[in-house]
């Protein structure tokens, strides 16, 4: 029988999930940052590189869909401003990562997982024009309606197609489903080995009981006695390691489900208030990204997002993070034109500490402002901002003061700021 040809996604011609998704395996071997993801992703991705620089390692990913929907799947939510709207996109696949060590493997991990990208596109040029964006051939930062007249810096030319859609936020969730092949290969992986060590204690027990007797009755009795005795037992005994992973992983949930009750729908009720235009899939979205960047930062202080006071090293030995899917909200006020948040969120956490690695599930408490009078801006960057006083455009990573006019450059009137951070 012809073996089953493994599919697996690609680059070319493919969907914008999929050319991601392959770019972000490329940049666990090469560093390089996914081109398809927008530069606050990239700008996370690079600070997390240097982290595994600094500590001798290299990880990979291997990507592989498998599944009800290894292709082409139903969207999830989507959230929307006046120019831009994102939609999440989610597709089953197996995770295979792996950390190296001058060459040693120190940490792998295989599994089944749900990978989710939110994809950003623009409603239109006409929409969009005034928008500042950096040129993606000389980084250069000007307006999207100028670039696609040509770059005044390097004179390249762009189409809306080029520029948009972007994804600008993944994570992985471990699926806890099965496929067909799956499931019969995890039953025969317990079942096979129990027949095996059955139909051997069999041939054991009655060869030293009946030793003058038949050998070879003996052994047929004893290899059909296995396999059916020995399948029986196995399976019953896969059926209670199933069982007790379920409740294990059931009570592991159970501090996530208890946080995140009602979350969405507290938030979405309180800030629609304000804003109508607010969803808790945008806001989410939001604390994931701004908490990889400071998970990852040499000097948090250092990072316009962040407000608060050092960090002491508290993330210093995180190599590499997942968000669980659990985002609970704890807190919410609004005071005159500011709106203040406390969130606890749930991130599967790899450390490298004293040349161990290993995976920690951490509850992080995060809290965020955010000043109300202004729009809320699905592509909001920190990669290119504009400064308030003389409308020049500048890299808010690289320099916090306008290169024009020398206005210190405050994140808090644009988008969501981390006044502090703790790990509960």
């Amino acid at each position: 029988m012809a073996k089953k040809k493994v599919k697996l996604w690609k680059k070319d011609g493919s969907s914008l999930f999929e050319k991601f998704a392959m770019e972000l395996c490329e940049y666990t071997k090469t560093g390089e940052s996914p081109a398809h993801g927008d530069l606050d992703l990239q700008y996370s991705l690079e600070l997390q590189h240097k982290r595994l620089e600094e500590k001798n390692l290299s990880m990979s990913y291997e990507l592989i869909p498998r599944g009800q929907f290894p292709y082409n799947c139903p969207n999830g939510r989507s959230w929307s401003d006046d120019h831009y709207r994102s939609d999440m996109e989610w597709r089953t696949c197996r995770l295979e990562r792996k950390m190296y060590r001058d060459d040693d493997c120190v940490f792998r991990n295989k599994k089944p997982m749900i990978l989710y990208q939110n994809i950003t596109n623009a409603l239109g040029m006409d929409k969009v024009a005034d928008d500042v964006h950096t040129c993606p051939a000389c980084g250069a930062i000007s307006t999207l309606g100028t670039l696609e007249k040509g770059c005044p810096y390097c004179g390249s030319f762009f189409k809306m197609s080029d520029l948009f859609p972007k994804t600008t936020n993944y994570y992985f969730i471990e699926d806890s489903g099965r496929t067909g092949d799956e499931m019969k290969w995890d039953i025969l992986s317990v079942v096979i080995p129990t027949a095996v060590v059955f139909t051997i204690y069999l041939i054991i027990k009655y060869l030293s009981e009946t030793p003058n007797g038949n050998v070879l009755w003996t052994l047929i009795v004893s290899i059909i006695g296995g396999a059916i005795g020995g399948g029986i037992i196995g399976y019953m005994l896969w059926a209670i390691l199933k069982l007790f992973k379920l409740f294990w992983e059931a009570g592991r949930s159970m501090p996530l489900l208890f946080n995140m009750g009602g979350s969405r729908y507290k938030f979405e009720r309180l800030m629609k208030k304000h804003s109508p235009e607010f969803a808790w899939e945008y806001f989410s979205d939001k604390v994931i990204s701004l908490l990889k960047m400071i998970l990852y930062a040499e000097n948090p202080t250092e990072l316009p997002s962040y407000v608060g006071d050092s960090l002491n090293g508290l993330f210093d030995d995180i190599v590499d993070s997942h968000y669980t899917g659990a985002v609970g909200l704890k807190n919410f006020k609004i005071e005159g034109d500011w709106c203040y948040v406390t969130a606890d969120t749930y991130m599967d956490n790899v450390y490298d500490v004293n040349g161990r690695v290993r995976q920690k599930r951490d509850r992080i408490r995060v809290y965020l402002c955010r000043n109300l009078t202004s729009a809320m801006n699905i592509n909001f960057s920190i990669k290119h901002i504009q400064c308030k006083n003389c409308g020049s455009s500048f890299d808010a990573t690289k320099q916090r003061n306008c290169p024009a006019c020398e206005t210190r450059y405050e994140i808090e009137g644009d988008d969501w700021v981390v006044l502090r951070i703790e790990k509960i």
